[in-house]
């Protein structure tokens, strides 16, 4: 995630990282957030209500865990947790952390 994410980024950014697992058999998942400023409306709306609610129901079996880079901004944090929330809500027994570093997220995701 880079800036201010539209609806168009967030469907091929994350459709892509669905596709992996459901076709491609990844297992551990890595979400860079760092660079993250916002999700736009549309992006946040589409995220809430039909990946998370359809396709990630679908492919959430198959993912052993999801470490998170958070952004290394305030405004870019308050989107972090918004999306990290909804993944806890719908998926509580998912496996997911927050990390500060790369090297921390890579090594608890091969632990």
């Amino acid at each position: 995630w880079n800036g201010t994410v539209d609806l168009e980024t967030a469907k091929i950014l994350l459709t892509l990282g669905a596709d992996s697992v459901e076709f491609e058999g990844y297992t551990k998942l890595l979400l860079d957030r760092r660079k993250l400023v916002e999700f736009d409306t549309e992006a946040r709306v589409w995220i809430k209500h039909d990946l998370l609610k359809t396709r990630a129901r679908r492919i959430v079996s198959k993912v052993e865990k999801l470490a998170s880079l958070n952004a290394s901004n305030a405004r870019g944090n308050v989107f972090s947790n918004f999306i990290s929330s909804g993944i806890k809500m719908i998926f509580p027994k998912l496996d997911m952390k927050k990390f500060e570093s790369l090297r921390e997220a890579v090594q608890w995701l091969d632990a």
